[in-house]
């Protein structure tokens, strides 16, 4: 449904972009403020500026693919306020684009850049062309951009197509009252005191005709727009969820008349592809928040949104098929069934998912090609675990979640364990969260979360993740 006047229209930003540590920052500062869209390539960057029109585009420069469109934004050929983000500091460069009319961003390394990327785009949004006052940001740019930014959204005045027929008959009508005056002042100035001879009056008769008929055309033409049907109004864009989206998540556990306050007020965006470590002492809400995540325990109240759907109000069959399709655990304890060989744990998985992967392909992909038919007993704690995490891969999940993987094995088995779930995980493109008490691990992630007191206490983006066997514990 399209909204009323009185409703207040959500401003859209375009990102053009293919970093997803990019489209993570401007969700994070700007998702409030704009519905954002992504394109990842020129053709649907277009097509998302012809359909919806942005109130701004933030586009790298510094992708080849996008260089041309970039300079039409930044020349304002396509009139959309627009911030060019970089990643070279190189001078020569940032010059061209300064040249080029473009409020420059650069882009690495991100941290503390949140407020100048925050300042350069509202500043082009609300028509301020001052420099920012961070180093980060240059904000020198030519007058065919600041002819395009105004501080009003005029997208916000929705008139209809009658409206509009009706104020372009109203104007047609005055424009022609004037001509006539202005005829009727002319012929007015130029008349003799005496009556006019027979050849101009009858030039003002002419004239009188002809101008009479080109009343008729208008009033003819403006009749016709009149009962023309009013244009269709345009859809809303749709809006780009993250993978998993929790907001204001509280988990509280009652014995009796005690309560336990788990998880105080959660706020977390993942994405897809995402390898997550979460830190936190014993207690701290680590475990809770990572079942409620799975589908195997509710929330006490806030919104969780799995791909944009909501999976507090979900009914138990919706989770059931959430945890059977999506979801894949990994236990500190492996969980395997004792009288079950290893191929046989996997295939309890694989019968029940549509699509999954073989068990004796998913046992080979972590190194136990041989071990296929053994029992748990006749194999190591470390073997095990791959069991686990081959049985968590068969089934192809987009979610694995691992709750201390590696807490009851040696350094050795460890680091393979860990590196077999990451180099797997990012081939298949799962989103991994992995929760530990070892603050080594963490270097392997895109993202560490450190939680205390049922809180998320920082947030620490990994510049440069390092591999498992970069690991020392």
């Amino acid at each position: 449904m399209a909204k009323t006047k009185s409703e207040k229209i959500k401003k859209t930003l375009l990102l053009i972009d293919r970093d997803k540590k990019t489209l993570r920052l401007v969700k994070s500062i700007f998702g409030k403020a704009f519905t954002i869209l992504q394109a990842n390539n020129e053709e649907t960057a277009l097509d998302c500026i012809m359909e919806y029109l942005p109130d701004i585009v933030l586009i790298d420069v510094g992708e080849e693919s996008f260089t041309s469109l970039a300079l039409d934004l930044c020349l304002g050929v396509v009139s959309i306020p627009t911030v060019a983000m970089m990643e070279t500091e190189s001078d020569d460069m940032q010059d061209f684009w300064i040249s080029n009319g473009a409020v420059l961003f650069l882009k690495k390394p991100f941290k503390k850049k949140t407020a100048g990327l925050y300042q350069a785009v509202l500043g082009v949004a609300e028509g301020n062309i001052a420099k920012a006052d961070t180093a980060e940001i240059i904000t020198e740019v030519t007058e065919n951009i600041a002819e395009t930014v105004t501080a009003e959204d005029e997208a916000e005045t929705d008139e209809s197509a009658n409206d509009s027929c009706e104020t372009e008959s109203v104007l047609t009508e005055e424009a022609v009252l004037l001509e006539e005056n202005e005829m009727e002042d002319a012929l007015t100035e130029n008349a003799e005191p005496e009556a006019v001879s027979e050849e101009t009056a009858a030039e003002i008769e002419d004239i009188s005709a002809d101008t009479t008929e080109e009343i008729t055309d208008v009033n003819e033409k403006t009749q016709e727009l009149s009962e023309e049907p009013a244009a269709e109004e345009p859809e809303e864009p749709a809006v780009i969820y993250p993978l998993i989206r929790l907001r204001g998540i509280t988990k509280t556990y009652k014995t009796g008349a005690i309560e336990t306050k788990a998880l105080r007020g959660i706020d977390l965006d993942i994405e897809e592809g995402e390898f997550i470590v979460i830190l936190g002492e014993s207690g701290s809400g680590k475990t809770t928040l990572l079942n409620i995540i799975g589908g195997i325990d509710s929330v006490t109240e806030g919104e969780y949104l799995f791909r944009g759907e909501s999976m507090v109000t979900a009914d138990e069959k919706t989770l059931n098929t959430f945890r059977k399709d999506t979801v894949s655990f990994i236990f500190q304890s492996y969980n395997l069934l004792e009288d079950l060989t290893a191929k046989e744990n996997l295939r309890l998985v694989t019968a029940l998912s549509e699509g999954s992967i073989d068990p004796e392909t998913a046992l080979a992909s972590v190194g136990l090609a041989r071990k296929v038919d053994f029992y748990p007993s006749q194999l190591s704690g470390g073997e095990q675990q791959r069991v686990s995490i081959a049985r968590a891969l068969a089934k192809r999940p987009k979610l694995i979640l691992a709750d201390e993987p590696t807490a009851a094995l040696d350094s050795d088995n460890g680091i393979e364990v860990l590196d077999i779930l990451h180099n797997i995980t990012k081939k298949e493109g799962c989103t991994t969260i992995l929760i530990t008490h070892n603050p080594e691990i963490a270097r392997m992630a895109d993202r560490v979360l450190r939680i205390k007191g049922g809180r998320i206490a920082e947030v620490t983006e990994n510049k440069e993740p390092v591999g498992a066997f970069d690991l020392r514990w």
